[in-house]
């Protein structure tokens, strides 16, 4: 079943991998590259499910789903935190504002698929 997908990077490169990962998957890929765009685009477009990256310029991942979670018209949608950072505290936080799960950088093309599919159901 073709999804819609936001993923939100500041990085070109991580977008236009996850961007190959979920076309050729035949779903439908929205981008924004910082937190304000992504707050923007959630709202008009409303995606089935988001992959935020937690470092960003200006509003970080952390701000953008607490923003995200505190919108009527998108605290439903689940949000995948993408992150180079292995701390435990920082992933305790994704999941205490309201993450669905995380995804560590480097990541792999099926694990990828795996959260996307295992979020939707």
């Amino acid at each position: 079943m073709s999804r819609k997908i936001l993923v939100v990077d500041d990085d070109p490169g991580v977008v236009e991998l996850l961007r190959f990962i979920f076309s050729s998957n035949q779903h439908q890929v929205i981008t924004a590259k910082d937190g304000r765009q992504a707050l923007e685009k959630a709202k008009i477009e409303k995606p089935d499910v988001i992959f935020l990256d937690i470092v960003m310029p200006e509003m970080d991942g952390i701000e953008t789903l607490q923003k995200l979670k505190s919108h009527r018209e998108t605290s439903s949608i689940p949000v995948i935190m993408i992150t180079g950072q292995q701390q435990i505290t920082d992933i305790e936080r994704c999941f205490s504002e309201g993450a669905a799960d995380y995804i560590l950088k480097p990541f792999d093309k099926n694990l990828v698929l795996k959260k996307l599919e295992d979020v939707l159901k």
